[in-house]
This record gives structure tokens, sequence and C-alpha cells, in this order.
């Protein structure tokens, strides 16, 4: 990571938030598949400003401009897309409102409201709920790896892989249970 140099940023608030996003980076320690994420972010809502006519770039972008994408995006995208498009954008934002290249981040004052968080993937059925418990029998046998207090987890809780093995202790609330 380099040592921030801010006048390299002068001409920040004339970037579109695609290219203050590639600026960024070298002061960031992303892993590849974060930044990856960040740029479809920054791409899908520069799509959405060039649509509606105005410019996408740190400068050019209000938050009535952002409040219009939440309301576009409501039915047509997954809540948590746009969740996250927003808080990508924002983190974007308060980097160059910290180092003073513009004033506000149109992305913080907007909140996304509450919506239908659904599913994205299919049940699975019972005929797959047995192979895959076979299929952990088979690995415990071969490689005597116990995976099935992991998958009864997963399927009895409806976390996924990713939010289980991110969970910490602080995250589990035992009043609620």
């Amino acid at each position: 990571m380099n040592k921030l140099n801010v006048s390299a940023f002068a001409g920040a608030p004339t970037w579109t938030i695609r290219i203050a996003l590639e600026k960024m980076r070298e002061y960031r320690k992303w892993h590849s598949k974060t930044f990856t994420a960040y740029l479809k972010d920054a791409d899908r809502f520069i799509d959405f400003a060039l649509m509606e006519g105005f410019e996408p770039t740190l400068e050019g972008i209000k938050s009535h401009h952002v409040d219009k994408y939440i309301k576009k995006a409501e039915g047509k995208e997954a809540y948590q897309t746009t969740i996250r498009v927003i808080a990508s954008l924002s983190s974007v934002y308060s980097f160059y409102v910290d180092l003073g290249s513009i004033k506000d981040n149109p992305f913080k004052a907007c909140k996304v409201p509450l919506g239908k968080v659904g599913r994205h993937s299919r049940s699975i059925k019972f005929n797959e709920i047995v192979d895959i418990f076979v299929a952990i029998q088979q690995i415990k046998d071969n490689e005597g790896k116990d995976l099935s207090v992991t998958i009864e987890v997963l399927f009895f809780t409806g976390l996924r892989n990713h939010e289980l093995t991110s969970l910490k202790v602080k995250n589990i609330i035992l009043i609620r249970g």
C-alpha cells in the first residue's frame, strides 16, 4: 500500500466513480474479488446515471440521484444488491471526503427502505439432501473429515457457507435464541 499523495487527487471531483475507485485502489488492501465487486457496483450506477442523463462524476452525483436509483431499483433488483451498491459507493465517496477532494457523500445521506428479502437459490429436493448426507459419510470414511455438523448447521439455520464461516460469538444473541 502506497503513501497517500493528496495532490494526486486534485482532479477527483471531475472523475467518474469508476475512475475514482481505480485511483484509490492502490491505497486500499482489497482482495481482487472485492475490487471487482466494487467495479460492478460502480458500473451499475454509471449505467443508471447515463440512462437518466446526469454525469456519473464525484461532483455530479447528488443525493436526489441516489434516491432515484433506489426507487428505480425497487422490484427490479434484489434488495441486498441495492444495499451493497449504496454501501460500496458510499465508501468510495468517504475516501474522497476524508481527503478533502469533495464536500459530501450523497450515498451516506440516503437510506434504502426495508425491502422484501427473497431467496435466490432454489429449494433442495429430498433426494438431493440424501445425496449430500451420503457424500458427507463418504468423505468421513475416505478422508476422516466429519462435515456433518457444519452441513447440519447450514441446513437448520438457513445460513450460507460464507455467513457461517464469518460468524463470531458476538453475532449470536443468546436472549433471542
